[in-house]
């Protein structure tokens, strides 16, 4: 007896293998990808016999064998995997896995609102963009004002996603007044930079040619004296190379609509006529679509004395290869951009290649692979000057805005609403922190939305509002 107390002794000494490592090198092997984590199991001792490394040993054993012969089982066909049941997996009523289906996050509701800082000066009708790392610019816009007459802003900030800052990031240069009212445009250049293109605005004098300017980190806003700009309520929109497509507009207060367009090259500095529109139009929307054209709905006719007649209903299409505009679809709708307009208009290019129009009345979708164009709802609530911003899902978050002017003002909206390209209708989102219209929506790197700034109420005088908050997708159960 004491002879075999020795023996079972001397297996305390003997180096025992990671079992655990060997385990998981198995399971990897036969396809597993989750990662097993070892349960303390408690071990009874008989008196004076060491049961640990025994008992482990037991416990592995069978364990691989176990495996090995699951593995056997599977192999062999015996036993199949069950498809997941439809019911498994919580997915929106509103939403729909596209066919084939991609990879994707898990599926969201309505998602909520969180705060976000504040603005180093408060301010509506601005112009926001997304830079390669991350970060957001925000240019422009209108500062607060106790009577009729404006406080355009030339300041620049940068939103830090990180720490949810804003920092004063230098002033754009400034000919004439109105030149930055409602935020220039906005773009990435190929070289890392940041594109600004002055909009003007239509209540003040001609732009006299304001020059763009492009902006980094380092040495701000510097004007660039090849491209400049004699015009206000055009479209600009960017090509898939980068280069920009500017297309109609105003001379300014006074002067009809144009026809005419020209595609800059803001790397190589240069401006090179294009073809014209086939209807004179200002304040339309426009869009890149999948193949590399761009689409121009909406917008209005001017007169030469200033006055707009009546909305443009042909909406037309630019062709890179020819330079040419061709009509796409006829349908009247109205003009968007102004400050303190009547109406918002937008045309977004959804993922699967359609585009949503959204304007004051509700939503349309064009399809350019049939050219038809079919009304997909209205809003839940009637609201001009709002956001519009295609989710990372392919839904699109329509946030804030104002209602029909009263008297001398109106009152800003502190409702959302998502339309879902899978049911063509609108589903009621989580209200804003802070009502407002004017502001700017952009998404965000990780699939947030930033939404910043804007008007509490606007009219003779503006509240223009420093607060910041942003959307984020929340999973269902965790609203």
């Amino acid at each position: 007896m004491d002879d075999l107390r020795r023996r079972f002794a001397s297996l305390d000494h003997v180096r025992t293998p990671d079992l655990w490592d060997e385990i998981e090198q198995r399971a990897v092997a036969l396809g597993s990808t989750r990662r097993l984590t070892p349960v303390p199991v408690p071990v009874m001792r008989s008196r004076g016999v060491p049961g640990r490394t025994a008992l482990a040993l037991l416990v592995a054993a069978g364990m691989l064998v176990g495996l090995t012969a699951g593995a056997i089982i599977v192999g062999s066909g015996s036993i199949t995997s069950p498809s997941p049941s439809p019911s498994a997996s919580v997915t929106s009523s509103s939403a729909r896995e596209p066919s084939p289906s991609p990879a994707r996050t898990p599926s969201v509701t309505i998602g909520r609102f969180v705060a976000a800082g504040s603005l180093v000066e408060g301010r509506a009708w601005h112009s926001a963009l997304v830079l390669p790392d991350g970060r957001v610019l925000i240019v422009g816009g209108e500062g607060s004002h106790a009577t009729h007459g404006g406080n355009g802003l030339d300041s620049i900030e940068v939103w830090d996603p990180i720490g949810g800052d804003f920092v004063a990031s230098g002033e754009m240069e400034r000919a004439t007044y109105g030149d930055q009212h409602i935020g220039p445009h906005l773009f990435r250049m190929t070289d890392g930079r940041s594109l600004l293109v002055p909009t003007g605005c239509v209540c003040g004098p001609a732009p006299a040619s304001t020059p763009a300017q492009v902006w980094d980190r380092i040495s701000g806003a510097k004007p660039l004296k090849t491209l400049a700009v004699s015009r206000v309520a055009y479209t600009a929109t960017q090509l898939a190379d980068g280069r920009v497509l500017i297309a109609g507009g105003v001379p300014g207060l006074i002067g009809g609509a144009l026809v005419s367009a020209e595609i800059w090259d803001p790397v190589a500095g240069t401006v090179e006529p294009t073809g014209a529109l086939s209807v004179a139009r200002a304040d339309a929307a426009a869009t890149l679509l999948t193949d590399g054209r761009i689409l121009i709905v909406g917008g209005a006719t001017r007169s030469d004395s200033g006055t707009f007649v009546k909305p443009v209903g042909e909406a037309e299409i630019w062709d890179p290869a020819s330079g040419t505009f061709s009509t796409a679809f006829t349908h009247a709708f109205g003009p968007g951009g102004s400050p303190g307009g009547d109406l918002s208009l937008y045309a977004i290019t959804l993922q699967d290649g359609r585009v949503l129009v959204l304007d004051g009345a509700g939503a349309h979708v064009w399809d350019p692979t049939s050219g038809t164009l079919s009304a997909v709802g209205a809003y839940r609530e009637a609201r001009r000057e709002f956001s519009a911003t295609l989710l990372a899902d392919g839904r699109v978050l329509v946030a804030g805005g104002s209602h029909e002017r009263t008297g001398d003002g109106r009152s800003s909206i502190g409702s959302t609403e998502i339309w879902d390209p899978s049911s063509l209708g609108f589903e009621p989102g989580p209200d804003l922190r802070q009502a407002r219209a004017g502001h700017t929506a952009t998404l965000l790197t990780d699939g947030r939305v930033l939404i910043v700034g804007g008007a509490s109420a606007a009219g003779l005088a503006l509240d223009a509002l420093a607060s910041a908050e942003v959307w984020e997708p929340a999973p269902r159960g965790d609203q």
